[in-house]
């Protein structure tokens, strides 16, 4: 069955998970006894997904490709008011307070039968409040970038995090705190102590390809626009927090 086929009276459901034949087996199980599922097998296809979409649970695997799913739990945790069942192979008591610690409500471990996952599922929507139930409740967003300072980190509109460097960090705070729209190659330069010449622009010229590789990979739109022959400016707000 899709993964991205919703019955219409469903619950809506994120799971993620890197085994697409588990990940498939377990769509079909709980779309047929009549759970709305969108199924993933990336952390970046989950950020993208629940940028996009609503949803009330989150099923995650801590065994990710990408990221551990332990900073995805922590991420949905903080930033949406959904429930979160954690999936792993693992079952120390150390990962499992690892878990409870990221954020998850329940914590199984593999191999999960189909009939004690959705009684879990069941379960949860049962001692969920209703509101949480509907689905365009589960994502707290912002309307504009924000630079986190406690932590080096720029978050997106839809709430993706982006881990910075300090140059990185340095970079976007510079550009924030200006008072011009445009601010030129050389104050940047200076205050990002590279040389006023072809390596300092060599220099900067990477550290804004790096930057724009972290947003792509992560799905988001560069807030950062180069001005040919003169610096560069925001082109989306970012918010210092």
């Amino acid at each position: 069955m899709d993964s991205n086929a919703h019955p219409a009276d469903g619950k809506p459901i994120l799971y993620v998970e890197d085994d697409a034949d588990l990940r498939e087996a377990m769509i079909e199980y709980l779309e047929k006894i009549g759970h709305r599922v969108t199924g993933v097998g990336t952390a970046k296809a989950f950020y993208e997904a629940l940028s996009g979409g609503s949803f009330a649970l989150a099923i995650i695997d801590i065994g990710l490709p990408d990221q551990s799913g332990l900073v995805l739990a922590d991420h949905v945790r903080q930033h949406t008011l959904m429930r979160i069942i954690m999936l792993t192979a693992h079952s120390t008591l150390d990962d499992k307070i690892g878990g409870y610690q990221s954020g998850a409500d329940i914590y199984m471990t593999k191999p999960v039968d189909c009939r004690e996952l959705s009684a879990a599922i069941n379960s949860m929507f049962e001692r969920m409040p209703s509101a949480l139930r509907q689905t365009n409740e589960n994502t707290v967003q912002s309307s504009s970038w924000r630079l986190m300072k406690s932590d080096w980190v720029l978050r997106s509109p839809s709430n993706i995090p982006i881990q910075l460097t300090s140059k990185e960090y340095e970079l976007i705070m510079f550009l924030i705190q200006q008072d011009t729209a445009v601010i030129s190659r050389a104050e940047i330069l200076k205050h990002l102590d590279y040389p006023y010449n072809e390596y300092g622009s060599l220099a900067l010229k990477s550290l804004v390809y790096r930057l724009r590789k972290k947003m792509d990979d992560a799905g988001c739109t560069f807030p950062i626009k180069t001005i040919h022959g003169t610096g560069y400016a925001l082109s989306s707000p970012i918010s210092i927090a």
